[in-house]
């Protein structure tokens, strides 16, 4: 069963119910409204830092400032890392891999291609997203 995260439930409560409609046990009404709630969170926990949920330390991105001279070993360090975090805190994905995506016109871009399953209801749907890690520190996601 494909719910809401917590927070969207109390959003949509929050809004007196003018949230788009829920099924019964809040499921989603359509599978494209599933696929951008994964998508919101998947921003979300790829956006946190390491240390910023008291309640869960484990919840959020290691600061991969001191992997800069660790390369290209650092590649597959942050490509766990990023698996780590869909695994843990996306729960309604499973199968999870994640690729990095070489860029031969910018080799210090990270840039990496997940491939997972989404189960809906009784069909399980294959998913690839598309995650860039910016200067800035955040990351991109693209579904």
């Amino acid at each position: 069963m494909a719910q809401r995260t917590l927070v969207e439930r109390l959003i949509a409560a929050d809004a007196g119910g003018t949230a788009a409609p829920l099924r019964l046990g809040g499921e989603f009404a359509s599978s494209s409204e599933l696929l951008d709630s994964v998508l919101i969170n998947m921003r979300a926990v790829l956006n946190s830092r390491a240390g910023c949920c008291q309640v869960r330390p484990d919840y959020g991105m290691p600061d991969f400032n001191g992997l800069v001279g660790r390369f290209p070993d650092a590649i597959a360090i942050i490509a766990n890392a990023v698996r780590g975090q869909i695994e843990a805190f996306e729960p309604r994905l499973s199968g999870v891999s994640v690729r990095h995506v070489p860029d031969r016109s910018n080799p210090l871009r990270l840039a990496f291609r997940i491939h997972a399953a989404l189960v809906v209801g009784d069909e399980v749907e294959r998913l690839s997203f598309d995650t860039v890690l910016n200067n800035d520190g955040f990351v991109r996601v693209m579904g």
